[in-house]
C-alpha cells in the first residue's frame, strides 16, 4: 500500500487526547510508527490525517493512544490507496545506515531516498538490523602476496560491499534468511580486468609461476560478526573466518542484484576475482595454497606427494585417478587435512594400481564442504621395453622466440597431433606431423604465454612458451 487516510475527532465532550499509528509486515511480531510525534485529537470535528506507509504484501495496523486517559476518539472515514514496492536506482556512494523503505511478497527494501542498495527476506525469523554499504573511492581494491617461488596470489575486489548488523541474532528458522545486494555490473567488469592485466604482467615477469586466475566472480562474507573490509584479504586469502556464498543474479527495474539464500549469521561481504596456485585453482578466499604435487613411479606402486604452503578451514583431500585424462574416479579414503596452518605441510598416498598411465588430481574439501581441485598430473610406466614419447621445445636462437624447434623421441606411432592454445586454453593452431622434427613459426602469435601440446598414440606432452 502506498497512504493510509484517517478522519479523527474527539468524542461527544471528552477532552483531548495523542496517539499515533502503528504498522507491522511480520504478523504482529514487531511494530513501526509511522509518524514523528503524536496526532492530537482536540476538536469536535473531524480532521484528516493522511500517512505515507510504504508497505506491499500483507500488513497490519494500529492505533496506539499515548496520552488523555479515559477520553474517548472518534475514527471514522478509513482509506487505503495501493502501492507497489519497486526498486528505482542504484546507490552510487556509500550509504551510511540504511533505512527500511518498503516491504513486499516477503522482501524488504533498504535505501536512502530514492536510491536502493539492500534486500533480507527474514523468512520467518525476528531481529533488528543496521545496515551500511561502501562505495570505495577507488575501482578496484587489490591485495597481492606471495607464499615463495613461484607462489604469487592476489585478489581484486568489487569496490563496492555491505555490511549488516543484528545484534549476534542467529536466523535459523526455515534454513535462514535470503539477501539481495544491488550493485553495478560494471564495478565486476572493473575487478575482473584488474585482474586479468594483474595476471599477465606476472606471467610476463615469471614465466614458472603457477598461479592460475578464476572465471567468475567468488561471493564471500565474514563470520566473525565484525565488520568486513578489504583489508581482510592478504593476496587471495581472506585472513579472518569466512564462508563462500553461491549466487543467484537477477534484475529489478534494471537495477542489478546478487542473491545468497540460507544465511544464518550476519556480518559483512563482498566479491571479487583473484589469481593463485594451483593450475587448477586460485581466486578470493581458497582454503589451500598449493606448494607442489609430484608421482613417482615404482615398481610394485606410484607415490603421490603434495604439499600445501598455508590451509584454512580445511577438511581433507580425496585422491582422484584417472585412465583418459577425463573421467576421473575418487581411489583414496578422506586423507586429513591441518584444518588451518600458515606452515609447509606435506601429504602422501601410495596407489597400487600398475596401469601404464594414469593421471591424477585432489579433491580438497573445507568445513563448509565446498572444494577445489589441484592440478592434473599425469604418472606413465613403462610396458615391456615400450617407453613413452619425449618431446624437446626450444627457440631458434637467444634473440628469436618467435621460431621454435620441436623434436619428438620414442614416438608411438608416426603421426603426432600438435595444436597451440593461448593462456585460458583457447586453441589457436591445430596440425599434424610424421616427422621427427618440426619448425614451429610463431610470428603470426601476438605477444603472450602459449601451450604446445602434442599427442603420439594415447599420450600426451605439453611445453610452455612465451612470445615477446
Amino acid at each position: 500500500m502506498d497512504s493510509l487516510i484517517i478522519f479523527h475527532a474527539i468524542y461527544g465532550s471528552d477532552g483531548s487526547s495523542t496517539w499515533r499509528l502503528e504498522a507491522s509486515d511480520d504478523n504482529g511480531s514487531s511494530w513501526m510508527a509511522y509518524v514523528s510525534s503524536a496526532i492530537t485529537t482536540s476538536s469536535t470535528t473531524l480532521t484528516r490525517q493522511t500517512f505515507s506507509v510504504k508497505i506491499g504484501g500483507n500488513v497490519r495496523f494500529r492505533i496506539a493512544k499515548l496520552s488523555g486517559g479515559a477520553n474517548r476518539i472518534n475514527f471514522d472515514d478509513i482509506t487505503v490507496s495501493d502501492f507497489i514496492c519497486s526498486v528505482n536506482s542504484l546507490g552510487t556512494s556509500s550509504s551510511g545506515t540504511l533505512s527500511k523503505k518498503c516491504t513486499e511478497s516477503g522482501w524488504s527494501y533498504y535505501g536512502n531516498g530514492t536510491n536502493d542498495y539492500f534486500a533480507i527476506n527474514k523468512n520467518g525469523n525476528t531481529f533488528t538490523e543496521t545496515i551500511t554499504v561502501t562505495v570505495s573511492s577507488a575501482s578496484v581494491d587489490s591485495s597481492k602476496s606471495s607464499n615463495g617461488g613461484n607462489q604469487e596470489h592476489a585478489s581484486y575486489l568489487m569496490k563496492r560491499y555491505w555490511n549488516v548488523d543484528c545484534g549476534g541474532c542467529t536466523p535459523t528458522t526455515n534454513s535462514g534468511v535470503s539477501v539481495r545486494f544491488f550493485y553495478d555490473p560494471a564495478d565486476s567488469t572493473a575487478a575482473h580486468n584488474a585482474m586479468r592485466a594483474g595476471f599477465l604482467a606476472l606471467k610476463a615477469a615469471n614465466v614458472n609461476t603457477l598461479a592460475d586466475t578464476t572465471t567468475s566472480m567468488q561471493w564471500v562474507k565474514n563470520t566473525t560478526g565484525v565488520p568486513y573490509a578489504p583489508s581482510m584479504f592478504t593476496g587471495n586469502k581472506m585472513t579472518v573466518s569466512h564462508i563462500k556464498l553461491s549466487p543467484t543474479y537477477g534484475s529489478l527495474n534494471g537495477v542489478h542484484y546478487v542473491e545468497f539464500s540460507g544465511i544464518q549469521s550476519f556480518s559483512g561481504g563482498g566479491g571479487g576475482f583473484g589469481f593463485g596456485p594451483p593450475s587448477g585453482g586460485g581466486g578470493v578466499g581458497l582454503p589451500v595454497t598449493w606448494a607442489g604435487l609430484d608421482a613417482l613411479v615404482n615398481a610394485d606402486h606410484t607415490e603421490l606427494l603434495w604439499q600445501t604452503a598455508s590451509e584454512q578451514n580445511t577438511s581433507h583431500f580425496e585422491v582422484e585417478a584417472s585412465t583418459d585424462g577425463k573421467t576421473f574416479k575418487t581411489i583414496s579414503e578422506n586423507i586429513a587435512a591441518a584444518g588451518n596452518s600458515a606452515s609447509l605441510l606435506s601429504y602422501s598416498f601410495r596407489d597400487m594400481d600398475l596401469a601404464p598411465i594414469k593421471y591424477y588430481r585432489l579433491r580438497q574439501v573445507d568445513m563448509e564442504s565446498s572444494f577445489e581441485y589441484s592440478k592434473i598430473i599425469v604418472a606413465k610406466r613403462s610396458e615391456g621395453e615400450k617407453q613413452g614419447f619425449d618431446m624437446v621445445v626450444y627457440p631458434v636462437s637467444e634473440t628469436n622466440n618467435k621460431q621454435y624447434h620441436l623434436l619428438l623421441k620414442n614416438k608411438i606411432e608416426d603421426i603426432s597431433a600438435i595444436q597451440i592454445v593461448d593462456y585460458t586454453g583457447k586453441p589457436i593452431l591445430h596440425m599434424t606431423s610424421s616427422k621427427n622434427a618440426e619448425l614451429l613459426d610463431l610470428n603470426f602469435l601476438t605477444p603472450g604465454i602459449y601451450m604446445i601440446q602434442v599427442w603420439n598414440g594415447e599420450e600426451k606432452q605439453v611445453e610452455r612458451v612465451v612470445v615477446q
